[in-house]
């Protein structure tokens, strides 16, 4: 039986970085199951999918990954 890939959500309010780590993640065998661009689209997006990890910038503008990082833990 095939394993599952781990899947990852990739959080950053920069959209280059994002793309070169979606291309990067996937290259290496991981299912990016979504992009967000700041902590509250990062919050719904977990809820959601229940990624098996995030990848999170902590210093974005509005909700910060920091505020975001104590929603999901919460």
């Amino acid at each position: 039986m095939t394993a599952s890939p781990t899947s990852v959500l990739i959080v950053d309010d920069e959209e280059d970085i994002c793309l070169l780590l979606r291309l990067r993640l996937t290259a290496e065998g991981f299912a990016v199951v979504g992009i967000a661009h700041d902590g509250a689209e990062a919050v719904r997006l977990y809820r959601e999918q229940r990624p098996d990890v995030v990848v999170m910038h902590l210093l974005m503008p509005d909700v910060s990954g920091f505020e975001a990082i104590a929603s999901i833990q919460a």
